[in-house]
């Protein structure tokens, strides 16, 4: 609330609530002090900066002393250099405080750095739940794949599979799979598939050199990919 002081809006909601000025001074001390605002509490919000508004948001939900608290795009007005901040500031409270926190966002970066699990929703639908390292190194569909982090894809047909081996496209692409292929289905069946490949988990290798896996010949190798054709592509991992 722009008329009132940084001290105001944060026990704004416990006056509400009708909790004594005792236990409110007592809790906005405390909050004041883990926001790091205790020196700000006389000031109107048109006399803080970006980052000092978004700790008074923060401070405003946290004296309430929910057991949830809920972010939605909490950083998206503020530039790059305030939205590291801030998500540092938020990850350790939360760590600190022992919070379960639920984080809205559009920013994969803010995602896949300050959570203990990610939700990934397409159209209203969740795709996977899972920590940051399953959605990137292990991806459940195309979209996840293709949503998270950079790949580069490639198209083409299921040549051949060998265990936990499946060979793309005339070009020989050799891949670690993952679900490889739908039920019942075989090489001969020629299905239609498509790779995702992590430009970072490339790695250059001597002509002629083969690796543990027995590929040789090869510019280049991919040490971790992921694979699907059940649905018509191979997702990297």
């Amino acid at each position: 609330f722009t008329h009132l002081n940084v001290a105001e809006n944060i026990v704004f909601g416990l006056k509400v609530r009708g909790v004594a000025r005792g236990e409110r001074d007592h809790r906005l001390a405390r909050v004041a002090e883990l926001v790091g605002l205790g020196s700000l509490l006389d000031r109107k919000p048109a006399q803080l900066s970006g980052g000092q508004r978004q700790r008074v948001a923060l401070a405003r939900a946290l004296v309430l002393e929910p057991a949830v608290l809920l972010f939605d795009e909490p950083l998206s007005n503020l530039d790059a250099r305030l939205r590291r901040e801030m998500r540092e500031e938020i990850r350790a409270l939360q760590q600190r405080l022992g919070l379960t926190v639920a984080y809205v966002t559009h920013d994969q970066g803010e995602a896949l750095t300050m959570s203990d699990r990610v939700a990934v929703f397409h159209q209203g639908e969740i795709q996977q739940i899972a920590p940051p390292r399953d959605l990137y190194e292990a991806p459940c569909n195309t979209f996840v794949a293709h949503f998270i982090g950079e790949n580069n894809r490639l198209a083409g047909e299921l040549v051949s599979r060998d265990g936990e081996r499946c060979t793309v496209g005339d070009a020989g692409l050799a891949t670690a799979t993952h679900d490889a292929a739908a039920p019942g289905s075989s090489a001969g069946d020629r299905q239609r598939a498509g790779a995702g490949q992590r430009t970072a988990r490339l790695a250059v290798v001597a002509h002629g050199h083969r690796d543990a896996g027995g590929d040789s010949g090869g510019a280049a190798r991919d040490d971790g990919q992921r694979a699907r054709t059940a649905d018509g592509g191979i997702e990297g991992g």
